[in-house]
């Protein structure tokens, strides 16, 4: 563990002056052998941990078709504030969002591969839009042969966003860094991600340290038995 943190450190401080932070925490609960429900929540600066200008809060339900299948539906909620202060006013953006989400799995050799297709629904602050989103993303462990417990993994990922109307292209999203996964229950991620927007008024580019904290659990050992009643 320390060893890790000391990596995560050494990210944060090779990081750009001028990059953000990137937030993400994520936690899953499993209900029975094809369906569990999570939550994923996020947090940005427009400076490293300072001047917190965004946030979003989501929750859905997964269904695992197979081990290498997953199908999810989810919402959310986004606020985007001034980016000159922490969550200054005025609010720029508001949105809740649905999506539908399937996950396909592979492994070749000590590569992990997931091709993640999201189709969404955007409700902002005076327009409703749908967004089509593809990331591609492969971990490879380096301590040992497979991602078990005590693992220490690069990971890597790129993820394109299209929307229905012309110039279609809206985003790209680039990350790359080094995970944790310490038991099943707990998994750290840290790394760098640049964000391209694209629009036809202008092109902007932004890289952010992000940091990840993923939880794991088990809920249908919580629940009660109706024999213990």
């Amino acid at each position: 563990m320390f060893k890790i943190l000391v990596i995560f450190l050494f990210i944060n401080c090779a990081a750009n002056a001028q990059s953000g932070s990137w937030t993400n925490f994520s936690a899953k609960g499993t209900l029975n052998d094809k369906w569990s429900i999570f939550t994923d929540d996020q947090l940005r600066s427009w400076q490293f941990y300072d001047h917190f200008y965004y946030y979003e809060l989501e929750t859905g339900v997964n269904y695992n078709v197979d081990k290498n299948f997953v199908i999810t539906g989810a919402m959310g909620k986004y606020r985007t504030f001034t980016n000159t202060g922490n969550f200054k006013q005025p609010v720029t953006g508001k949105e809740f969002r649905t999506w539908l989400q399937l996950v396909f799995a592979q492994q070749v050799s000590r590569l992990y591969f997931d091709h993640r297709i999201r189709i969404e629904q955007r409700w902002l602050t005076a327009a409703y839009k749908n967004r089509f989103r593809y990331r591609l993303n492969v971990r490879v462990p380096i301590n040992h042969k497979t991602i078990d417990d005590k693992s220490v993994y690069v990971n890597a990922n790129e993820e394109i966003f299209l929307g229905a109307k012309a110039p279609f292209f809206e985003q790209n999203r680039v990350f790359g860094g080094i995970g944790f996964r310490s038991n099943k229950h707990l998994t750290l991620q840290g790394g760098y991600i640049n964000q391209f927007d694209y629009s036809l008024q202008k092109r902007f580019a932004k890289g952010y340290v992000q940091l990840s904290v993923i939880l794991t659990g088990d809920l249908k050992k919580k629940m009660i038995s109706p024999k213990a009643l």
